[in-house]
């Protein structure tokens, strides 16, 4: 396949990311509760897949980092913290491990959180 373009002319291609959360809380190997959901993908993360994908020099670290909170307002698209982010008991912000198959047009981060003490509520957020 070949294109031809005058000079100056602006070639651009556009892609969308969609937020998807699962959260299976366990107990002792059970299932207590299993809820999914979109999930946020906040201007930082999108301003990171960007560099992921089309800067030189890509960051380290890209957007892997899952957080807690128990503050039940969701995250924005402006957020780089969460209200009341958790970040004790087990809970504080991690790196999640990142997981793609060739050929799919999905890619995973996860985390097991164990947590050492009660939290009442928790909401999942990526964050970067």
């Amino acid at each position: 396949m070949a294109y031809g373009f005058q000079a100056g002319t602006v070639v651009s291609k556009s892609f969308g990311v969609q937020g998807w959360v699962q959260v299976t809380h366990l107990r002792d190997g059970q299932v207590l509760s299993f809820q999914e959901s979109h999930n946020v993908i906040t201007t930082t993360g999108v301003d990171v897949i960007a560099e992921q994908i089309g800067s030189t020099s890509p960051a380290t670290n890209g957007g892997n980092y899952i957080a807690l909170t128990n503050n039940i307002d969701a995250a924005s698209s402006s957020s780089t913290t969460l209200t009341n982010e958790i970040t004790t008991g087990g809970l504080a912000r991690a790196i999640g491990a990142y997981a793609h198959t060739n050929g799919t047009s999905t890619y995973t981060v996860s985390k097991t959180f164990t947590a050492s003490e009660i939290v009442d509520f928790i909401q999942l957020c990526f964050v970067e």
